[in-house]
């Protein structure tokens, strides 16, 4: 029900970050130009599993189960949340593709 407790989730970050988003498994914390990404599917708990830098300040983070989106300067940068692998980068598609110039 409405009044129905919830398990808490308690995320220490070694920064006061300036967004939150929220996901169905995953929350980022982030300031200026950097962003964390946890791991929040172990109840009471959540495990970096990511951390991206950008181009520019973001503005705007969303995400969803497996993908986070960016805004930033008008652009929105596309990847998955999580590595495929230890040290690999996830791939960024970034919208609107800049145009020939």
């Amino acid at each position: 029900g409405v009044n129905q407790e919830l398990p808490k989730i308690v995320l220490s970050t070694d920064v006061e970050p300036a967004f939150v988003a929220l996901g169905p498994k995953h929350c980022a914390v982030g300031m200026n130009n950097r962003v964390w990404f946890y791991s929040c599917v172990t109840p009471g708990s959540c495990e970096l599993v990511n951390e991206q830098e950008y181009v520019g300040s973001v503005e705007v983070v969303s995400l969803n189960a497996t993908h986070a989106s960016v805004l930033i300067e008008g652009r929105v940068y596309l990847h998955s949340i999580e590595p495929k692998g230890p040290g690999v980068a996830p791939e960024t598609m970034i919208f609107p593709e800049k145009e020939d110039e």
